[in-house]
């Protein structure tokens, strides 16, 4: 009976020491895991400031970045004024040289494969253009691209447009109101069909009609141009090429600003393949090319 109750005590004994043990263990895993708990929690903390840390560093950085493209903006803004005012001072140097490329009775084929040179050679120019509802996507190009677009009237109907100041400017009005529809702009740059001096508009409107119509043109804020160089490129259906390199080379020796006729109507292929001769010859005689504005020459005829 002893031993069994010594036995007894001494099962108790171990029972009691193992769970003691095992009370132990885990109060000490508890500890443990409390003690990582907290790690946790500190280490949580410390990314989520590491974060917000990084995210003002992200705003600063963008916000560095908006005042680089706001300072390079103004820059090139800067740079364009600088430029502006370097052409100004040659435009207005009557020793500077200056030639105005302007084509008629466009948009066609031929206007785009003008558009193809200027492009390549950097040259600026002004299209004179009518009325063709089928070629809006060419307005839009002369537009996209830099150049000037001005009135050369809807129909170019001399017998038409040349009745009577309304008449003339009523066909003005419709074709300004399809540039406005492609373009968003409506241009005051006008150049008469067959020139400020035609005769062929008397047998329309009378002897005195282009007296008329020039003073309604000036009256309603229009500025028109006519040329002095004549490309000569209307003088034929086709006119050879070299004929369009020499007069045009040869018609602006004698001016140090030339205002230079051509044409991009469907059958002057001829034009375009002078153009880019006629570029690099008014380069070598010294000539900067500019579009057209309000404060460019007018070329008058009369």
């Amino acid at each position: 009976m002893v031993n069994n109750r010594s036995k007894r005590g001494k099962n108790i004994g171990m029972i009691v020491a193992i769970t003691a043990i095992f009370t132990a263990l885990i109060l000490l895993m508890l500890w443990q895991m409390q003690v990582k708990a907290q790690e946790v929690i500190k280490i949580n903390q410390e990314l989520q400031i590491e974060q917000e840390q990084n995210q003002e560093l992200q705003d600063i950085i963008k916000e560095i970045e908006k005042q680089n493209e706001e300072i390079n903006n103004e820059l090139e803004e800067l740079k364009e004024e600088l430029e502006r005012i370097e052409l100004s001072k040659k435009q207005n140097d009557p020793n500077q040289k200056i030639a105005y490329l302007t084509f008629d009775d466009g948009p066609s084929d031929n206007t785009l494969k003008i558009l193809d040179v200027l492009k390549q050679k950097n040259v600026p120019a002004t299209f004179f253009v009518i009325g063709n509802e089928g070629r809006k996507d060419v307005y839009k190009r002369i537009i996209d691209e830099g150049h000037v677009i001005g009135n050369h009237t809807y129909g170019h109907d001399y017998k038409g447009i040349y009745k009577s100041p309304q008449t003339f400017f009523a066909d003005v009005d419709k074709l300004n109101d399809l540039l406005e529809e492609v373009t968003g702009e409506r241009t005051q740059i006008l150049r008469f069909p067959g020139g400020s001096n035609n005769t062929v508009s008397r047998h329309a409107g009378g002897s005195g009609i282009m007296d008329e119509i020039t003073k309604a043109a000036i009256d309603n804020g229009y500025k028109y141009f006519d040329w002095n160089v004549d490309s000569q490129d209307a003088s034929k259906a086709v006119q050879s090429k070299d004929v369009i390199v020499k007069s045009v080379l040869n018609g602006s020796s004698q001016t140090n600003k030339a205002v230079i006729l051509m044409h991009d109507a469907p059958a002057k292929t001829t034009t375009v393949e002078a153009l880019p001769e006629i570029i690099e010859g008014l380069r070598a005689k010294g000539f900067i090319f500019k579009s057209l504005d309000e404060y460019s020459p007018g070329a008058h005829l009369k």
